[in-house]
């Protein structure tokens, strides 16, 4: 989801398997009365079981959830990733007593007086009221949670065997991800901004303001550069970057902290500014630079160099990530024997998409075929499994056992795995 509530946050979780694997053993339709929208072994899925989930999800996330009458085909994937997730947790459920795992009313209290007393300092009014605001009950969210735990354990116990990375895969991955593992160089900079023109404001209606600036003439940038020529003599002389930022910058950002841009990229400054910055020595104060904005009195005062990170840094994250991928590859494995073993039908046209999977990536190209993810996410607030929207090209789980900085994060079956970028 890109949308984020700003108080409390319901945590997003794909319960999902890799169609490539998980739709072996898959029925479809013939076989269910218009009823049901899936079997799972001997239990049936009801389209008013179904139905009421949907809609649930729809109240949590009013707004968010694709729209069916604008988006049919969105929203059919949101429906496939609901009955996907329902599947899953009912094959869980079935193989709990053989995977020897259960969740005690303890346990999912524990995890409502954990939220209670982290996110909301005990303060039993406000847990109630970031529910309401979230369409949820205690109720419903003690039975996420019971679901959530379920689900973790299983994934636990399944991929608990999976525990090491050979070396050759470790080497193998860092070769073909090399650049992933470069950093670039940095400088911090700060500067004094002159602009040629100072914005004007002109009162428009009661109680609004219109700010407008106008066009600068040759004599406004004259006028600025022999400011900024100024300025730079005094600081060649040793005057403070603070009382002059204060007393002459234009940049409202900066001037309050000495004209302190903090650490600066290729790629983000203006090119004309971009261009001094990685010009200039360390401690050297620029000529007047002049931009878009006006003329700029620019020094460095630290350079960060580029960086190229060895196997031996960044092996602990790259075997992280490829014990994670594995992880999630047993676990969609078991996914796919249980449908087979169980026996899963599905109502016609509810069958998952594709999805591709390459190396220690994941790409997933409809929610309905995400890869599986055990447990709930922890974002801000109230915590409770739900469905990824559709065309979704990550999932969240509660393990995420490491990621690394120069990679892009993608979650897979309760573990956190990477892509190279």
């Amino acid at each position: 989801m890109t949308k984020r509530y700003s108080a409390v946050v319901i945590g997003l979780v794909a319960i999902f398997a890799l169609v490539a694997v998980a739709a072996a053993g898959c029925g479809t339709g013939s076989k269910l009365p218009s009823s049901a929208m899936a079997k799972v072994g001997k239990v049936v899925i009801t389209v008013d079981q179904f139905n009421k989930r949907v809609a649930d999800f729809q109240a949590q996330y009013a707004g968010q959830v694709p729209d069916k009458a604008t988006d049919p085909a969105a929203y059919k994937d949101f429906q496939r990733s609901v009955l996907d997730y329902m599947v899953t947790y009912e094959m869980v459920k079935e193989q709990s007593t053989a995977l020897k795992i259960s969740v005690t009313d303890k346990e999912v209290q524990d995890q409502i007086d954990s939220i209670l007393k982290n996110n909301f300092s005990g303060d039993q009014t406000k847990f109630d009221a970031a529910l309401k605001a979230q369409n949820v009950t205690v109720d419903q969210l003690k039975a996420s949670y019971r679901e959530s735990l379920l689900l973790q354990k299983a994934y636990d116990e399944v991929t608990k065997t999976v525990t090491t990375v050979p070396d050759a895969e470790v080497s193998a991955y860092y070769d073909a991800h090399k650049t992933s593992y470069f950093t670039d160089e940095t400088r911090n900079v700060r500067h004094i901004l002159i602009a040629p023109v100072k914005p004007s404001t002109t009162s428009t209606t009661a109680g609004a303001s219109t700010t407008t600036t106008a066009a600068a003439t040759e004599a406004d940038w004259a006028a600025a550069l022999a400011t900024a020529q100024k300025v730079r003599a005094d600081l060649v002389g040793g005057a403070d970057w603070t009382t002059e930022a204060a007393k002459y910058s234009d940049d409202a950002g900066s001037k309050a902290k000495g004209g302190d841009l903090g650490s600066v990229a290729k790629g983000v400054m203006v090119p004309e500014f971009e261009t001094a910055v990685f010009s200039l020595k360390l401690n050297e104060i620029s000529q007047p630079v002049k931009t878009q904005y006006g003329y700029h009195i620019i020094e460095v005062t630290a350079i960060t160099p580029a960086k190229q990170s060895t196997l031996a840094e960044v092996k602990s994250d790259i075997t992280t990530t490829l014990l994670n991928t594995k992880k999630g590859e047993a676990w969609l494995a078991w996914i796919a024997k249980m449908k087979k073993q169980i026996g899963v039908t599905l109502q016609t046209g509810m069958e998952t998409t594709t999805t591709t999977t390459t190396g220690a990536s994941t790409t997933v190209t409809s929610a309905g075929a995400t890869t599986t993810a055990a447990g709930s996410a922890t974002t801000s607030g109230v915590q409770t499994t739900q469905v990824t929207q559709p065309v979704s090209t990550e999932t969240t789980a509660p393990v995420t056992t490491g990621t690394t900085a120069s990679s892009t994060a993608t979650t897979v079956s309760g573990a956190t795995t990477t892509a190279a970028p």
